[in-house]
């Protein structure tokens, strides 16, 4: 820019034959540099920036299309992909929510391993929700399934026990319907029941 102090370079060494070889900063003629100046900034000529801003602590990193990954400097991280994110892990993953207690895991843990292993935890509900009328929820010794239908299917056989030895239940594969009450009386309610 006009007014700038800059360094000059000699072609051979001679006078008559200078060259600017960059700008240099000069207290009386530059904007930037002094107290206030607290960002910092990379940028290259398809787009892709870095940015750091001391007055935050933050740091922002853009690419051209339109991918951003943001640290505020307040602890928080936001990435931002406009087409496809994808993750790649050799073995195990973890996300972990939560201040976990010595010795103990996150109060919300999902970990993923090589093996095809998926596990999600939590300290007190899971649920799985399309709508408030369509969900599944789950929390320390019960599972609740809400639907207008719901259906389970099994390729060989279905069995609804109400015990781990499934002495009382439902059972139904390719031989038959087998209702077991475990010792205890079965009952049967209905308008009209056909029993053939």
């Amino acid at each position: 820019e006009v007014g700038d102090q800059v360094l000059l370079g000699f072609r051979h060494g001679d006078p008559a034959r200078p060259y600017v070889m960059g700008s240099l900063f000069n207290g009386t003629t530059g904007g930037g540099g002094g107290q206030g100046n607290n960002c910092k900034s990379l940028t290259t000529r398809s787009g892709s920036s870095l940015k750091l801003d001391d007055s935050k602590g933050s740091v922002t990193l853009h690419d051209k299309g339109g991918v951003s990954m943001t640290f505020d400097g307040a602890g928080n991280y936001t990435l931002n992909a406009k087409a496809t994110h994808s993750v790649n892990v050799g073995d195990n993953a973890s996300i972990n929510v939560g201040a976990a207690e010595k010795g103990q895991s996150a109060p919300s843990c999902l970990t993923m391993d090589s093996a095809g292993n998926i596990k999600l935890k939590r300290s007190t509900n899971i649920r799985l929700e399309i709508d408030e009328d369509t969900y599944i929820d789950l929390t320390s010794g019960k599972i609740t399934i809400k639907a207008a239908t719901v259906s389970v299917v099994g390729t060989t056989s279905a069995a609804i026990g109400s015990d781990e030895g499934a002495s009382k239940g439902l059972k139904a594969d390719n031989t038959g319907v087998t209702i077991k009450g475990g010792g205890l009386n079965v009952t049967i309610n209905g308008e009209n029941v056909n029993i053939n």
